[in-house]
């Protein structure tokens, strides 16, 4: 697989949904992935080497017949022959070889869809022999078996689900194949005879055919920055053959936990520095004599060879070596080879018999198919049970399991006549494990079956260190943090509080990921309280950590209500004393008074107590308007201030004061105050005699009172104003001037 940059080179198209009543499988645009055509001699390619060699694979089918092979057709290929090769078109011995190579394709996959080829004519460079790309990749197929987010080539996606997802999508080709037109040694022969000096055409093109229907994935490597990513377009997906990748360690390529993206860690395991890279099915394992199927991984990354290729020189001259990334000469293969049609069932590919017949012959009985624990699945029980299907025929069971994949030293070989079989000792925690079945018979046995792996979860962890609060902490308030420290094993934290030291009944219970909680808000004021936390994994419950008490603060208190003196209350004595009901948790109360009703710092008198009354001992003014207020406190916190009211201290003589402003243009104050109720009369007069207005005309109690005068209706000029009240009477001037 070539890539031109780091990530993949694609012209991505929206596609609009064909609703079309015909098809039996919908998919919707956005799982469908097309590729732009500058990109398809850009994915797997196959390059040649100056290395001879006489190896030839041709597998005995049943019967021939003009040189193509009379096994049962399962597929169809149409093939739409391009050229641009300045002029050169397709020579018709490379037709005949094209269409031969296509014919083995179609006796080892099952589609009942027609797979459309492009085939390209042309210059690739002097050291390509061909490439080849699928057109399309579809995710989210919706069939018992495929996997969900994963992208499929489109031929094995049609294949799959019986449906003509090319029609559907109005996509021209499923697969796009380049050959190179500008070698002069090729060997168009499809007997396998290939001489010592020439490249089999037919071998490249059943290679390259083979990248186009699925033998392809995506990861790709930067060896500049040393990198690496996986994935296609605006959907992130692995293609369906990265799901089955692993490194040396039998670590998942595409896990993110182990190997993030677009890191150095995921470059090394590319290129083969964790132990190498290797395809993990189970059917593949099989039909490379249960060993494991190395890819090719070289340091550094191979643009258009690494990873998605059988090894070079592990599988050189063997059945297999059909799907490596460099090509010797007189080197004949015309067979997919068993490893490649075990990689294609582990898939998802339906295969055809002549591809099954490739795989290792069953022995007396079928091989048992593992169930659980699910093959590469992590965090299982130290003690877990292992299941796989029955077998027809089959009286017993043999189970080995091992902590190596060659089963050299193995912990389990017992022979058991249920499918089933519990461990009867405690594993490791944290530690890969391998196991296998056999079916057993009096009349024979079966093979083993693949091999599954699984890891056990994470010891549990140890007990807990907590940290806040202290042992016996007090005055807390609700809304306050528990913290304690890390435990790296605990994949979560369980607290738990509660009003006993038995913790019964709890007062809640609560799972957190990280060491610390802090949503205490409903915890009740002025309570004790025991707490304690254990840390959690896929193994179970470490240890509870020392339990731990504190108490929780008293609530603040209730909101005051002011009692005396009241709203407005004239008369009150400069000693006023000031009485509020009593707020429920108050240690004591805060007295403002002031002459102004925002109550500024400047001017305020500010008095505690920790009673409901307080008595004023420095004497206020007399005839003053006061505003006073109260708020309570404790040590849980205080109140809110009560709204504020207002009183007039003891007014010791009648008066009027001057207005003000004076001169004024459109209105002014009068203030005057009365020492004892009174019948008063405030009028105004012009310089004349005549009266004017009259601003008071009543009884009025004892007091300090403000009149507004508006002098919209006056002309400029002096004015006299006169109070009477009793045996008090007095005339002021006042000038009005517009």
């Amino acid at each position: 697989m070539q890539f031109s940059s780091f990530r993949f080179p694609i012209l991505l198209f929206v596609l609009t949904f064909l609703s079309y009543s015909g098809y039996s499988q919908q998919i919707e645009p956005e799982h469908v992935m097309i590729l732009g055509e500058e990109s398809y001699a850009d994915f797997c390619i196959l390059h040649p080497t100056d290395v001879s060699t006489d190896f030839k694979y041709l597998p005995e089918l049943p019967s021939r017949r003009k040189g193509l092979p009379t096994a049962e057709k399962t597929a169809s290929f149409n093939i739409d022959y391009k050229s641009n090769c300045e002029g050169e078109v397709w020579p018709e011995d490379a037709k005949t070889a094209f269409e031969y190579a296509v014919s083995v394709w179609e006796s080892h996959i099952n589609s009942s869809i027609p797979i459309k080829i492009e085939a390209n004519w042309l210059a690739l460079g002097e050291n390509v022999l061909g490439s080849a790309s699928p057109t399309t990749f579809i995710a989210e197929l919706g069939e018992e078996g495929t996997l969900s987010n994963t992208w499929y080539p489109i031929a094995q996606a049609s294949a799959i689900t019986e449906t003509d997802l090319a029609s559907q999508f109005d996509v021209e080709y499923d697969v796009v194949v380049n050959m190179s037109c500008e070698f002069t040694n090729w060997y168009f022969g499809t007997d396998a005879n290939t001489p010592a000096n020439s490249y089999d055409a037919v071998t490249v093109l059943l290679h390259e055919i083979g990248h186009g229907v699925g033998f392809i994935g995506s990861m790709t490597g930067n060896s500049t920055a040393q990198i690496a990513d996986w994935g296609l377009g605006s959907q992130d997906y692995p293609f369906i053959f990265d799901q089955f990748t692993l490194d040396g360690s039998f670590r998942q390529l595409i896990n993110e936990n182990v190997f993030p993206r677009q890191t150095g860690e995921l470059y090394d395991a590319l290129v083969g520095q964790d132990g190498g890279v290797y395809f993990s099915g189970t059917d593949a394992e099989f039909a490379n004599e249960n060993l494991r199927v190395p890819l090719y991984s070289p340091e550094p990354f191979d643009e258009g060879s690494s990873y998605s290729h059988l090894d070079q020189q592990y599988f050189t001259n063997s059945p297999n070596a059909l799907m490596r990334p460099q090509l010797e000469r007189g080197l004949a293969v015309h067979s997919p080879g068993p490893v490649t049609c075990g990689i294609f069932r582990d898939t998802g590919w339906p295969l055809a018999q002549t591809c099954i017949d490739l795989l290792p012959e069953a022995e007396f009985l079928d091989r048992p198919e593992l169930t659980s624990p699910f093959n590469g699945s992590n965090g299982n029980s130290v003690n877990p049970t292992l299941a796989w299907s029955f077998v027809e025929g089959a009286t017993e069971y043999r189970l080995q399991l091992s902590q190596d994949f060659s089963f050299t030293n193995l912990l389990a070989d017992e022979t058991v006549t249920n499918n089933f079989y519990e461990v009867d000792q405690t594993l490791d925690f944290n530690t890969l494990y391998f196991w296998r079945v056999q079916a057993i018979s009096p009349g024979g046995n079966s093979n083993f079956s693949g091999k599954f792996r699984f890891r056990t979860a994470q010891e549990p962890p140890e007990a807990i260190l907590l940290s806040i609060p202290e042992d016996g902490a007090t005055q807390l308030r609700p809304g306050f943090n528990f913290t304690w420290q890390e435990q790296n094993r605990a994949e979560e934290y369980e607290l738990e509080i509660a009003k006993n030291e038995d913790f019964s009944p709890l007062t809640f219970n609560r799972t957190v990921t990280r060491p610390r909680f802090g949503g205490t808000q409903n915890l009740e004021f002025s309570t004790t309280y025991y707490w304690r936390v254990r840390g959690l994994n896929a193994a179970g419950a470490g240890d509870w950590s020392d339990t731990r008490s504190f108490t929780t603060i008293i609530e603040k208190p209730e909101p005051v209500t002011l009692k005396l003196p009241s709203e407005d209350e004239n008369q009150v004595p400069v000693q006023a004393m000031l009485s509020w009901q009593e707020s429920a948790r108050a240690f004591e109360y805060v007295i403002q008074i002031s002459e102004d009703e925002s109550f500024p710092r400047e001017q305020l008198i500010e008095l505690t107590s920790t009673e409901e009354t307080a008595t004023v001992e420095d004497p206020l003014e007399y005839a003053t308007i006061y505003y006073w207020r109260v708020k309570a406190t404790n040590v849980g916190g205080e109140t809110e201030f009560s709204p504020p009211r207002q009183f007039t201290t003891v007014v010791q003589e009648t008066a009027i004061k001057p207005n003000y402003p004076n001169p004024f243009n459109a209105s002014t104050t009068i203030r005057f105050q009365l020492s004892q109720s009174s019948e008063v009369t405030i009028d105004l007069f012009d310089t004349v005699g005549r009266r004017v207005a009259i601003l008071v005309d009543e009884e009025r109690q004892p007091g300090v009172y403000f009149e507004r005068l508006q002098a919209a209706g006056f002309a400029s000029g002096t004015y006299f104003i006169r109070m009477v009240a009793g045996d008090f009477m007095e005339v002021q001037k006042m000038a009005i001037i517009k």
